[in-house]
C-alpha cells in the first residue's frame, strides 16, 4: 500500500477476510457456495465470525470517548475502577492505530503520534505477567474483539506456549509485542517503537526504556489502570504540571503534545454487561482502602497515607502570598530540622511559628527532588557551610557570621546520637563542635508522633509553604507498608521507607512542641538542654 494507493475501508477488508476464511473451512477451497444447502452453512459461519468481531459495535462511554479523542498528547493516562472498559478501551485504541482507522465508526487515522501512517509498524503491551496479565486477561479480549487467528494474525510464542509477539496481515502488517513486568530490565532496551500501552501501571525503569524507543517516531504511549501499585505513575504523570485532567468533552481542545492527559472513568459508568448491583455486591468482599481503589479508582497508595488528611489545597500555602500576608514573619521564632543519613543527602528542613502557634514550613534543603538521589558524599564542614549560608539567604542574615536567629535545632534522636569513621564524636556533638547546636534528644515514639502530626493537619496548625517541594511529596506519598500476609491483605505494621525522611522531619518538629514567643523573649524549655542557646 502506498501513498497512491487508496485504503481499502477496514470492514471491507474484514468482509473478505473471513469470507475466504469461512469458505476454505467449509469447503476446503476457495470457491463460492455451489447448493442452497452451501450457502446457508457459510451464512451461518459467517454470522458467527462477525458476532466475534466486537471492535466493530464497541460504542465507547463518555470517558472512553475522550480518552481517544486525546490523541493530541503522547502520553494518555486512563484511570478507572475495576471492570469499567479500561482494558477495552486501550485494545480497541493499540488495534486502531495498527489499522490506521477506527473500526467502529471508521474515522481514518493519518497520523499515529506524530507519525504518518503506514503499513508495518511496531507497538508494544505492557502488563503485569504473561500467564495471568497477557494469556488471560489482555489475549481473550482481544479476540471478543477480533479473530485473530481466522484473520490470520501469526501468533509467535515463547517456549511453545506464551504468545509474545502478534503479526497482522497484509495490507497492515503491523505487530504488537508483549512486555511482562516481572521481565529482567533489559528487555525493552533498544527496540523502537510507534507506540505503546501498559495496562495496569508498570515499573518505572521499564516505561523509561519504552518511553525512550518510542522518541524516533515521535510515538504515543498510553496507560490504563487502577492506580494500586507504582506511585510513581501518580506522581510523574496523574500529578504531573504538564497534566490536563479531560473531564469534559471541551478540555480536549486544551491538549498539547507535551501534556499528559488524564481521563479518569467515574465509578458509576457502568460498561455494558456491568450492574451498580454486581459493583456493590463485589465490593463488600473488599476492605476500605481496596474498595477506594477498585470502586472508585482512588489511588491505593495514596488511600494507603499514614497522614490521609494532609490535603494540598489546605495545608500547602503560596510562598509569596504567605510573605506578603504575613510582613514580620522574620520576627516570627525559626527552627531548623535534620535527618541525617549515611548514603542518601541529609534531609534538612526550615520553618516558622505563627503568633497563632501554626508550624509553617518555609524552606528546605536539597533543592532537587531528594526521593531520586541514591548517593550522596558530603562532609559534616560541608553541610555546616550550607546550612549558614542557606540560613543567610533565607532569615537575611546580613553575613554569615551574624548571631543566630533560629530559636531550635532539633536532628533525629537515632541517627544523632551516634558516632561513625572519622568522627571523634557522635553526629550531635560534631554539630556542636561547629557551632550549630542541634538537639538530638526528641521523643521518637513514631505512634504518638503520627497522632500528633494527624491532629497538627486535622486543627490547621500545620502548613507547608509552596516551594518546599520534598515536604509536600513525602507527605503525599509517606504510606504505610505491604499489607502483612499478602493477597488477604490484613492489618498494616509500619510505614515503608522511600518517603520517610521529611515525614520524619515534621514529625520530629510536632513532637517538639514548640511554641511562639514574641521578638527577643529567650525561650528554654525544661525538656531540652540549653545547647549554647542562651
Amino acid at each position: 500500500m502506498t501513498k497512491s494507493t487508496p485504503r481499502t475501508p477496514f470492514r471491507e477488508w474484514l468482509a473478505g477476510r473471513l469470507a475466504e476464511y469461512a469458505k476454505k473451512t467449509l469447503f476446503k477451497e476457495q470457491r463460492n457456495p455451489q447448493t442452497d444447502e452451501e450457502e446457508e452453512e457459510l451464512a451461518d459461519v459467517l454470522r458467527g465470525l462477525w458476532a466475534r468481531c466486537g471492535i466493530l459495535h464497541y460504542s465507547p462511554m463518555p470517558t472512553q470517548q475522550r480518552f481517544h479523542d486525546s490523541r493530541a498528547s503522547q502520553i494518555r493516562l486512563l484511570v478507572a475502577p475495576n471492570q469499567h472498559g479500561k482494558t477495552t478501551a486501550g485494545i480497541c485504541e493499540i488495534l486502531s492505530w495498527g489499522i490506521g482507522e477506527q473500526p467502529w465508526d471508521g474515522k481514518l487515522l493519518t497520523k499515529i503520534g506524530k507519525t504518518a501512517w503506514k503499513p508495518r509498524m511496531r507497538f508494544f503491551i505492557g502488563a503485569t505477567d504473561f500467564p495471568a496479565g497477557i494469556n488471560e486477561v489482555i489475549l481473550p479480549k482481544m479476540d471478543e474483539m477480533l479473530p485473530l487467528k481466522e484473520l490470520g494474525v501469526e501468533f509467535t510464542k515463547m517456549g511453545g506456549r506464551i504468545t509474545h509477539k502478534l503479526s497482522f496481515p497484509d495490507p497492515f502488517n503491523f505487530s504488537i509485542k508483549f512486555f511482562s513486568y516481572d521481565q529482567e530490565m533489559h528487555k525493552g532496551e533498544g527496540m523502537t517503537w510507534n507506540g505503546g500501552w501498559f495496562d495496569e501501571p508498570p515499573p518505572k525503569h521499564l516505561y523509561i526504556s519504552c518511553r525512550r524507543g518510542c522518541l524516533r517516531h515521535a510515538a504515543p504511549i498510553i496507560f490504563s489502570g487502577t492506580l494500586i501499585n507504582e506511585p510513581w505513575v501518580y506522581d510523574d504523570l496523574y500529578r504531573n504540571i504538564k497534566s490536563v485532567h479531560v473531564d469534559v468533552k471541551e478540555s480536549v481542545k486544551s491538549l498539547k503534545w507535551n501534556s499528559v492527559a488524564v481521563l479518569k472513568i467515574p465509578h458509576d459508568e457502568y460498561p455494558p454487561g456491568v450492574t451498580k448491583e454486581q459493583m456493590e455486591e463485589w465490593a463488600l468482599t473488599m476492605d476500605e482502602d481496596e474498595k477506594m481503589a477498585r470502586i472508585y479508582g482512588e489511588p491505593l497508595h495514596l488511600e494507603g497515607r499514614v497522614y490521609k488528611t494532609f490535603d494540598s489545597k489546605r495545608h500547602v500555602l503560596d510562598r509569596d502570598l504567605f510573605f506578603h500576608n504575613n510582613p514580620k514573619w522574620r520576627d516570627y521564632p525559626a527552627f531548623c530540622v535534620m535527618d541525617p543519613h549515611d548514603r542518601k543527602p541529609f534531609a534538612i528542613a526550615w520553618g516558622r511559628i505563627t503568633p497563632r502557634d501554626e508550624i509553617v514550613f518555609t524552606d528546605e534543603w536539597p533543592s532537587f527532588d531528594f526521593y531520586k538521589q541514591k548517593s550522596w558524599r558530603w562532609s559534616i564542614d560541608q553541610y555546616v557551610e550550607m546550612i549558614r549560608e542557606r540560613e543567610t539567604e533565607i532569615f537575611g542574615k546580613s553575613d554569615s557570621n551574624a548571631p543566630d536567629n533560629v530559636l531550635w535545632r532539633i536532628m533525629d534522636p537515632n541517627f544523632g546520637k551516634t558516632g561513625k569513621a572519622g568522627m571523634t564524636g557522635t553526629l550531635e556533638e560534631e554539630f556542636i563542635g561547629r557551632g550549630l547546636a542541634f538537639d538530638a534528644t526528641v521523643n521518637d515514639n513514631i505512634e504518638e508522633g503520627h497522632l500528633l502530626v494527624k491532629t497538627r493537619l486535622h486543627n490547621d496548625q500545620l502548613f507547608f509553604l509552596s516551594n518546599c517541594f520534598n515536604l509536600i511529596k513525602g507527605m503525599e506519598n509517606y504510606i504505610w507498608d505491604e499489607h502483612r500476609g499478602g493477597k488477604d491483605r490484613s492489618a498494616k505494621e509500619k510505614p515503608r521507607d522511600k518517603f520517610k525522611d521529611f515525614p520524619d522531619c515534621v514529625r520530629y518538629v510536632v513532637m517538639s512542641e514548640l511554641h511562639y514567643v514574641s521578638p527577643g523573649e529567650l525561650l528554654v524549655r525544661p525538656t531540652w538542654r540549653n545547647n549554647g542557646l542562651s
